[in-house]
């Protein structure tokens, strides 16, 4: 996988991330609730490149965990928000340490010395 490949899988990544989050701040009150759910309620804006992007990234945490490992590097460090975090660490990341924890444990260790958004995300599934 090229660099102008892995590139397009982040910003698909992103751009599925960021479609896909619940409303910040959530709901609090009947009120909010309701305006928020009638906005969920419209059919959503799918971009299906997106949304690709997402599904591959899982498939090759799974199924190729080298060119898996790398890519959660280069998403985590885009991450801005906490919840774009929790997102991956809810996906590819689950899906890559069920399978490959042990193998890749000492890249793992650095990664959570060196890597700010992979460190928050990790975090998330303690």
């Amino acid at each position: 996988m090229d660099q102008k490949q892995i590139a397009a899988l982040i910003d698909g990544c992103l751009r599925y991330m960021r479609a896909t989050r619940l409303p910040e701040p959530l709901p609090t009150n009947r009120s909010e609730y309701a305006e928020w759910r009638e906005k969920a309620s419209m059919p959503p804006i799918v971009d299906d490149d997106a949304e690709d992007a997402w599904f591959e990234v899982s498939r090759l945490a799974d199924e190729e965990p080298g060119v898996g490992w790398q890519l959660l590097i280069d998403l985590a460090a885009r991450c801005k928000e906490k919840d774009e975090c929790a997102q991956i660490a809810a996906g590819p990341l689950t899906t890559f340490l069920r399978t490959h924890r042990n193998e890749f444990s000492s890249q793992i260790e650095e990664e959570l010395r060196r890597s700010a958004g992979f460190r928050t995300a990790y975090e998330w599934l303690q």
